[in-house]
């Protein structure tokens, strides 16, 4: 990435291009795409900027001028190498485990921006995912995955065994169904016990639902 696809005073950077064996090119869906600077990271960028002079790459190579390659031409950007060491480097300076570059990275950001509340919709633009299909793997981690509703939604009374609005009826291991007077068949319930209270099942143990 350039300084030029970066714009501090609109805090946004336009991704349009990625180095793949060396070599400059569009992205993968060739789909450029405007991301947002967080509050964390423009500080970063403002004393990086004066530390590089804001010319040219964001990330020079370590060594430039040095050859490498197949073909041993001169280095223009930062090698994969340079990158996982200093991921390596950072990682066990902060005492966490070993986790790869994607992990690390766009993986960890999509994560922390749905738990902070951030949409599937604006980040599946953000990581130029085609669809919110893709996105939505990350649906579990939304603070309102699972809301107060969603846990009143089935009122069952566990401590007397009723199971309220739906017409079953919790009853003790073994004991008969025919015990349940008027409780209604419907197709595709439960098995039960006979009416001896004969245990039944793969395992040989009774039913413990009845209707």
């Amino acid at each position: 990435m350039s300084w030029e696809d970066v714009d501090l005073k609109r805090r946004e950077m336009r991704l349009h291009q990625q180095v793949t064996s060396s070599r400059l090119g569009p992205l993968k869906d060739d789909e450029a795409r405007t991301v947002p600077i967080l509050d964390a990271l423009l500080p970063v960028l403002k004393r990086h900027r004066l530390r590089t002079g804001g010319q040219g790459l964001l990330f020079q190579p370590d060594r430039p001028g040095r050859r490498a390659g197949k073909d041993g031409t001169p280095s223009r950007f930062m090698r994969p190498n340079t990158l996982h060491a200093a991921l390596a480097a950072g990682l066990t300076a902060a005492k966490l485990p070993t986790l790869t570059w994607y992990q690390a990275t766009r993986h960890t950001f999509a994560s922390q921006w749905v738990i902070g509340g951030g949409s599937l919709e604006r980040l599946a633009l953000i990581l130029g995912h085609s669809s919110t299909e893709v996105t939505r793997r990350y649906a579990h981690l939304l603070p309102d995955h699972l809301g107060a509703q969603d846990r009143r939604r089935l009122r069952v009374r566990l401590a007397s065994g009723q199971h309220m609005g739906s017409g079953f009826r919790a009853r003790t291991p073994g004991r008969p169904a025919s015990a349940f007077a008027g409780a209604s068949p419907c197709p595709g319930a439960w098995k039960t016990a006979n009416a001896s209270g004969r245990p039944s099942g793969a395992a040989g143990t009774p039913r413990t639902w009845a209707r």
